[in-house]
């Protein structure tokens, strides 16, 4: 086990899972799940996967409590996760899975975290594999940066696990005791994020510029006065949108 990312993002996860039990840890759905009901979660998984030989889980990915689990049971065990969507082609996430099984992952560290893998649109889909260091030494920095994240706060989760922002998304309030909002599969993203926003007065969230494009005819509508810090990211945005988020938000 990487030292940083036992001090980065195992133990803080802990703390969160022991300190804030009585706290949301999630919003899915529209209904909360407490991090007393995370870490009976993780534990569960925790005795499924101490069994496993292997140190790679593919896991088919679901916006529920579940998943989540999962993700940081494997992580509790040292062992990593490669996400398959559901939504995707069966002839994809079979290359995928057979890639893993037959071992030609060899290269990827010992101290794997997970591994995602590119569209296969000019081919086989190829893994990329992102270490315990690698995810421990992002999110050290990122706090470094000043952002601050309380138990307090409310944070959108708006991505697909299997798209790198997304574990950014949801460490960042598992790390600090916050609650987690995200954005079920199957709904108009945008939209959704929205509603978040307004109803639930979200406080921390990552998103592409495209969204808040999509999102610019209801600012005069929508309430995001509580949306204390955002994140934009994936492509360029226009420094004109983001002067009309500062109105909004």
């Amino acid at each position: 086990m990487n030292q940083l990312f036992e001090s980065i993002i195992l133990n803080p996860i802990r703390n969160s899972i022991t300190e804030f039990a009585d706290r949301n840890a999630f919003c899915i759905a529209g209904q909360f799940y407490t991090y007393r009901e995370f870490g009976i979660a993780v534990e569960h998984f925790r005795n499924e996967f101490r069994m496993m030989s292997e140190s790679i889980r593919c896991i088919e990915i679901h916006d529920d409590l579940d998943t989540y689990a999962k993700i940081v049971a494997l992580w509790f065990e040292g062992k990593s996760y490669v996400p398959l969507h559901p939504f995707q082609p069966k002839e994809r996430n079979e290359k995928i899975i057979a890639q893993i099984e037959s071992g030609k992952q060899d290269c990827f560290t010992d101290d794997l975290a997970y591994i995602l893998f590119t569209s296969g649109s000019t081919g086989t889909p190829k893994g990329v594999a992102i270490s315990q260091k690698n995810i421990a030494s992002f999110m050290d920095s990122f706090w470094k940066t000043g952002i601050v994240v309380t138990e307090e706060d409310k944070c959108m989760q708006c991505f697909d696990l299997t798209f790198d922002v997304s574990v950014q998304s949801f460490l960042v309030a598992l790390t600090r005791g916050a609650c987690v909002y995200t954005v079920p599969y199957g709904q108009v993203k945008y939209l959704y994020a929205a509603s978040l926003i307004h109803e639930y007065k979200v406080t921390f969230g990552a998103m592409a510029p495209s969204m808040l494009t999509y999102l610019k005819p209801y600012f005069p509508e929508l309430d995001a006065s509580a949306m204390r810090t955002t994140i934009l990211t994936a492509e360029a945005c226009p420094g004109d949108l983001v002067d009309e988020w500062r109105k909004c938000a």
